[in-house]
Parts: structure tokens; sequence; C-alpha cells
């Protein structure tokens, strides 16, 4: 065993009713703070001031699709993810001849700024954000990373000369994380220069290494590992050249801050989390549904969002884990199909990419804190 346990804590998740919920650039965009201070300083909205302008899903009042304003004329929307602060997401939008960057507020209804990427993207190509927010797209077909440049204002594109297996960016978006099909390193392409070196090789016999995170510090990993002996997740810290095999663990395996969150055989419809700043303390957390840890997020708090697929549509949740509680909980109607979703941890929403039943891609926001109609 990894660390020996000395408590169990179970914390079952329950619905929280309403009277208790207090609580993947230029002009004038939410972006811009990356490169002005603000003039002034606003608090968040809360449940009762949030204004999401879009228009409502079915009978859900929390629930809003935004595709229309969001989708540019002769475009398509292909990916989409949430920024970090503020109430804008990024979406990746193509047409015939090109394609483009957009950053869409979700509270004005309109889009903030657009910006043109100046290669040819494959199908495989999708958008992401840094932990800084800056924004990027990945084309993995092609091996192409275009980056927003903060300082310049200009998507920055670089053709890459390698093959990667899996791949990062780091928090600033000038440096490059990544791993090859069997090769046991992991390298950094530094962008100035176009050099990769690498950064860290594990000391024992390993195969292949598949990058899962990297946090904040740009420098600690939750990663795959393939040994022959040993698959399965490991925490890696390349400065100090040192990793941290999970190898209890017979399930899947989730980094938020301090938190390691996993699920195991041992324990059915729950997830355990440990913490080293406790290693003497480990928590179970259960869910309501024994489908949701095939579909689980794991968002910084932590905060987890689950969704399932039935018969009358897709049932989501958002779970406070710190507080052990479900805040809430809707159905998507049946003609739609969850695709992927993102957090927008500022604007306390999350972002859902879904296709209808012809096809067509969707972009809708769940303001979660919206409990004025939860299931009963």
């Amino acid at each position: 065993m990894r660390r020996k346990i000395f408590a169990v804590l179970i914390i079952a998740a329950v619905v929280l009713s309403a009277a208790g919920c207090g609580n993947k650039k230029t002009g004038n965009s939410s972006s811009s703070k990356k490169t002005s201070e603000k003039e002034t300083e606003t608090e968040a909205p809360t449940i009762f001031d949030k204004i999401i302008a879009g228009s409502n899903v079915g009978d859900e009042k929390s629930l809003f699709d935004i595709t229309e304003g969001l989708t540019l004329d002769g475009y398509v929307i292909k990916d989409v993810t949430a920024m970090e602060e503020g109430s804008a997401i990024m979406a990746l939008e193509t047409s015939e001849t090109d394609s483009k960057l957009i950053e869409y507020d979700v509270t004005e209804g309109n889009v903030v700024n657009e910006y043109v990427i100046d290669c040819v993207l494959s199908q495989t190509a999708g958008i992401n954000t840094t932990a800084s927010d800056v924004p990027y797209v990945y084309d993995d077909e092609n091996d192409i990373v275009v980056v927003y440049n903060y300082d310049e204002e200009v998507m920055d594109t670089y053709e890459l000369e390698f093959d990667a297996n899996s791949f990062l960016v780091s928090e600033s978006g000038n440096r490059f994380f990544y791993t090859l099909d069997n090769d046991p390193c992991i390298y950094e392409y530094y962008t100035e220069t176009g050099n990769s070196v690498a950064i860290y090789e594990p000391e024992e016999d390993a195969f292949e290494i598949i990058l899962e995170n990297v946090e904040d510090d740009d420098d600690t990993f939750m990663v795959k590992l393939y040994t022959g002996e040993f698959n399965g997740y490991a925490k890696v810290s390349a400065e100090l050249a040192e990793m941290d095999k999970f190898d209890d663990i017979d399930g899947e395996v989730y980094l938020a801050g301090d938190e390691y969150i996993y699920s195991s055989a041992n324990y059915a419809n729950t997830v355990v989390i440990e913490n080293d700043l406790t290693p003497r303390l480990t928590t179970l957390f259960a869910f309501e549904d024994d489908k949701e840890l095939e579909n689980l997020s794991v968002y910084k708090g932590p905060y987890f969002f689950t969704y399932v697929e039935g018969l009358d549509g897709t049932t989501i949740r958002f779970y406070n884990v710190t507080s052990g509680i479900m805040i809430n909980r809707i159905v998507i109607p049946k003609e739609y199909t969850l695709t992927f979703s993102d957090f927008m941890s500022d604007f306390e929403t999350e972002c859902l990419f879904v296709n209808d039943a012809d096809g067509n891609a969707h972009v809708m926001i769940w303001n979660y804190q919206d409990v004025s109609e939860i299931i009963s």
C-alpha cells in the first residue's frame, strides 16, 4: 500500500435544498486582463443575479442553449472550452475556407473577439485552455499547435517535428510537454527556440508514459505508466526526478490540487479521496447512481460533474465534494446527446457540448446553482 490508512470518513451525497445554497484578445473582453490591469474589481454574480443570454432547453430553467449567438455566419462549431475566469467561453469554428477562434461572453450574449487561424486543421483538432486561460488548438493528426499570444494579440502557429502520443501545454503557453510512442521520457518543447529536451526519465525500466495532467507549477504530472510489471497511474516531479506510483489502486485516478481521487473495485459506486496534507485521513464519497463513475469529471475544489444516459434523457449532476452534497441535478432532453463538458469555475456554471438528433452541434450553459427545480 502506498499509504497507511488510520481513519475513514464516509460522506453520503445528498440533495441540497434551495434554502441552503447561498452561494478544453483585444477590446473589452474578459481575456483582456492578461495584458492590462483591471480598472475596477467586481464581485462574482450570485445565484440571484446571474444572467445567461440564451434560450431555455425544454422545461429546465437552469439550462440555456447559446448556440445561435455563438455561431458565426457560414461557420459550424467544432469544439468549445470554458475560461477559468470571467464569463467567457472559447469556440473553434470552421467554414469551407478557414477556421476561427471565437471568444464569446455568455452573459452579454455576443462575440467579443474572433481570431483567424492561418493553417488548415484536421477534423480531430480541438481547443483547450491552460491553467492561466491561454487558449490553444491542438491538431494531433497534422502535428500543429496554435496558441494565442497575449503580447502580440495574434495566434502563433507551431508545426511540430515530432508525433506525440500525449501532449500538454504549460500555464503561460510558451512550452509544450509531450511523450512519444515506446519511449519512457517526458519532453519539453520551447516555443522560442523550437528545441526539445528530456525533462524526466524514469530510473526503472519502462517502455511508455502517457501524460494525463500537469499542475499549475508546470512540474508535477499525473501520468499513466507502462512497465510490463506495473501498468497504472503515477505522479511525477520532473524537477526532483521523483515518481510516486499508485500501485495500490485498481481504478481511475484524478489529481485535483492536493487531493488524489480514485475509484476502486473495493468500493461500489464510490470514489476514494486522499490528501498529502492529511495522510492519515481517507474519505469515501458515494454517488447516487451506480453508473456515474463511467462519466465522471473532477475539478479543483474539488467538485464532481457526472452524467448518466437514460430513456428520458441524460441526467447530469454537480457535487460539492468538500461539503459532501449534490448541489443540483437535471435531465437534458432525450433528443440531445452529451459529448463533453467543461467547468466555468469563476462563473460557477457548466459548459456542455451536445449534438441533436440530426447531428448538429449545440453549446449549452447549465447554471447548477439554480436549485429552483431540483428533481425530487
